[in-house]
């Protein structure tokens, strides 16, 4: 499991790296796209861009996270992801448990939630 959860989150560490790095550049790919549209002023043309860029990262993020919850996931083993969970608690891990709970065990532990997102 440590290895599994551990490829997912160095492609997301990899990918996140490289949108920081990329970030400023696909920005402007995507505010010149949108300038085609002269009805949009430049502020709002920066805006959309960034939020375009924002939305692509977190579509990304929560694909990664689900796509390692989905692969790995099953009610028979819950005991291994507390374990886990214990040595390593960082927030993607706690969302992958999260989603794992929810996907085959139909559990939702909203006091975790709230916790994450705090």
């Amino acid at each position: 499991l440590d290895q599994a959860y551990g490829v997912g989150l160095r492609f997301l560490q990899f990918f996140l790296d490289m949108s920081d790095v990329m970030r400023d550049e696909v920005i402007q790919s995507v505010k010149h796209i949108l300038k085609e549209n002269p009805t949009i002023d430049d502020s709002q043309l920066e805006k959309d861009a960034k939020n375009i860029f924002l939305l692509l990262t977190y579509g990304v993020i929560f694909g990664v996270l689900r796509k390692v919850a989905f692969s790995i996931g099953s009610k028979e083993i819950e005991e291994a992801y507390d374990v886990l969970l214990e040595d390593k608690n960082t927030p993607a891990v706690r969302l992958i448990n999260q989603a794992i709970k929810l996907q085959f065990m139909k559990q939702l532990d909203h006091s975790t939630i709230k916790d994450l997102v705090t």
